[in-house]
Parts: C-alpha cells; structure tokens; sequence
C-alpha cells in the first residue's frame, strides 16, 4: 500500500559526549600510596603498564596478607612500592 521495498531512513543519534583528552591523575604530594601516573614518571613506563605492574603488585600484596581488599583500586601503598623496585632515597 504506502510502503516502499528501498531502505529505511535510521533515526538520528542523539550527539555522543565530547572526547576528553587523555588527563593525568597523580596522587597529592601527602598521600600514602602511588597511582599510575606517578609511576608512569618514575619507572619511565607507559600508562597501561603502570597499570599492569600495580595490578600485579596488588596481588602479591593481597596473598601475603599485606594489604587489605578495600584498599583503593589502582593505587599501591608508596612503601611497598619503593622497598619492592628497590627506590631507596
């Protein structure tokens, strides 16, 4: 009747959220602990391996009892992170 067999018209999406620029997210000077980009800087690594090398740091620490399961996630304690790559000052 009215319908044509040609292709159908998709509804228009609605406009998604600008791109934001990859931002850098450091731990404040008094904290206790390390984030990614912290340690990007000190190990001369990239973003996702700092990741990676946090992920499995916080493993470790997890099975040997040395830090807790609400620990924040990302994040590794400055201590143990120093004494394990050996950064002493």
């Amino acid at each position: 009747m009215g319908t044509s067999k040609g292709k159908q018209e998709k509804p228009k999406r609605k406009p998604g959220r600008p791109r934001v620029e990859n931002k850098i997210y450091k731990a404040p000077p008094d904290a206790d602990y390390y984030r990614a980009d912290d340690i990007a800087e000190i190990m001369g690594l990239s973003r996702s391996r700092s990741y990676k090398l946090i992920q499995d740091m916080r493993a470790e620490l997890m099975s040997e009892g040395k830090l807790p399961k609400y620990f924040p996630l990302g994040r590794v304690p400055k201590a143990e992170f120093r004494k394990r790559m050996m950064l002493d000052d």
